[in-house]
């Protein structure tokens, strides 16, 4: 998972890829820190999909941009248009579920 640290970077990635997952976390977020591997591991399944972890605290413009107010967030991009988004206590094995039922239908 590739770390963004420029908001152009971003929309750029999101609007040319098919399927991006985006990983929105904080530098002193201890959840983040601990859930990280598992998104990282979880992704690494869906050979095609692009994904790019960013820092509220380098970029705290993200929250409005991706309207969330708490970290972790995970955001699931289609064709550029928000299609998955959760937050906090987020189930590895529903976020999987969901990914793969698109993925499936796309790839």
């Amino acid at each position: 998972m590739k770390q963004l640290e420029n908001i152009n970077e971003i929309e750029d990635l999101i609007k040319n890829e098919t399927i991006v997952l985006g990983y929105f976390t904080s530098k002193d977020c201890n959840m983040c820190k601990d859930l990280y591997p598992k998104i990282e591991k979880m992704i690494g399944k869906f050979k095609e999909i692009k994904s790019f972890r960013a820092e509220t605290d380098t970029l705290p413009s993200l929250v409005s941009k991706y309207n969330f107010y708490v970290i972790p967030t995970v955001i699931l991009f289609i064709e550029g248009k928000e299609t998955i988004k959760k937050s906090r206590t987020i189930s590895i094995l529903e976020l999987e579920n969901q990914i793969e039922r698109y993925y499936n239908m796309i790839y």
